[in-house]
């Protein structure tokens, strides 16, 4: 005879509160089955809330999975009649049952910063054969954040860098930028796959400056999806002028900064025109050792980082970096020194 309490328990802990999920043996009607109920406190406190129903007649082979996502929401999955169901806490309410796919065998979930990853069995009856279930939620990124300002080292030009996103499937970064004397009308400067920029046309001059520039940021996924922008960061700064930059007028491939390096590098260019651009990496015998960009863009100023993960199986020496871009060819030397 099975007891009425509860059974099947578990507890997880929120992004602010403790959630006690478990199943209770139901007996009215003659008539036995399982409910799902949570209970919730906030961290710190020792008094439980009331029990909260989240499913009637729930299966109980599994017990509930469950996972908190970067925006401080609580996920979870169970098993329902011939499925899997789905729910979040968002920090005062949970939503409503949404059955996510067929199959309910050992449902699981999984968060990697705002995107959930959710996993279950299934079994085919007709054909004797089990399949693994997979469904991924892919949340816009989060916005950029912690951005600053400050002269690159070296050539001391403006250099806006900021926290990388945890999010797994970040394609690239969007800078962009606005100067008050000119109208304050925001452009978009570049892109970048690292979490800094250059500004090849300003000074950072932050005491002295002609001009006040803003800057924000925002993240881009695989998907085409964009984050919001990050908080501006402003700075006052010295224009460099057309004999230290080309304004996006005309090709450019500038030198790689820090060269020598070891063991990562950032190549930055820019052109004039819309085209399908590529950044490749050769050794002196001109073997392709990488290929860092080979990609349609739009015009403007771009930089890519040449870093670890294509310089660890190389030896010192002598490496040329090829720009081409429509029918412009340019090629510089760095070098590598392990």
């Amino acid at each position: 005879m099975f007891s009425t309490e509860s059974f099947r328990e578990r507890i997880h802990a929120g992004s602010s509160k403790l959630f006690d999920f478990y199943y209770k043996l139901e007996t009215g009607m003659g008539q036995y089955h399982s409910d799902l109920y949570v209970k919730d406190r906030n961290f710190g406190s020792s008094s439980w809330s009331s029990p909260q129903l989240l499913k009637s007649f729930a299966g109980v082979n599994e017990i509930v999975s469950a996972a908190n996502s970067i925006d401080g929401k609580t996920h979870i999955v169970y098993e329902i009649a011939s499925g899997v169901g789905y729910r979040n806490y968002n920090g005062s309410s949970w939503s409503a049952e949404l059955q996510i796919g067929e199959g309910y065998i050992s449902p699981r979930i999984y968060s990697v910063s705002n995107d959930l990853y959710a996993v279950w069995g299934k079994w085919d009856w007709s054909f004797n054969v089990g399949y693994l279930m997979y469904r991924h939620y892919d949340v816009a990124p989060h916005a950029p954040q912690n951005p600053q300002l400050s002269a690159n080292p070296g050539n001391n030009k403006v250099r806006i860098s900021w926290t990388k996103n945890s999010e797994p499937d970040i394609a690239n970064y969007e800078i962009w930028r606005k100067v008050a004397e000119l109208g304050g009308v925001w452009q978009n400067i570049g892109t970048t796959t690292n979490n800094y920029f250059v500004d090849n046309e300003y000074m950072y001059a932050p005491g002295a400056g002609d001009f006040t520039l803003t800057y924000k940021v925002r993240a881009k996924d695989i998907e085409n999806k964009y984050s919001e922008f990050s908080n501006g960061v402003s700075t006052r700064a010295e224009f460099m002028g057309k004999d230290n930059v080309t304004l996006n007028k005309e090709y450019k491939l500038f030198d790689n900064y820090p060269n020598p390096f070891n063991p990562s590098t950032t190549i930055s260019w820019q052109s004039p025109i819309s085209s399908r651009q590529t950044i490749k990496v050769y050794d002196v015998l001109g073997n392709e050792v990488a290929t860092l960009v080979d990609e349609y863009r739009e015009v403007g100023s771009y930089e890519v980082e040449f870093g670890s993960e294509h310089t660890r199986n190389l030896s010192s020496g002598i490496y040329f970096y090829r720009l081409t871009a429509g029918g412009y060819t340019e090629v510089k030397k760095m070098i590598l020194n392990k």
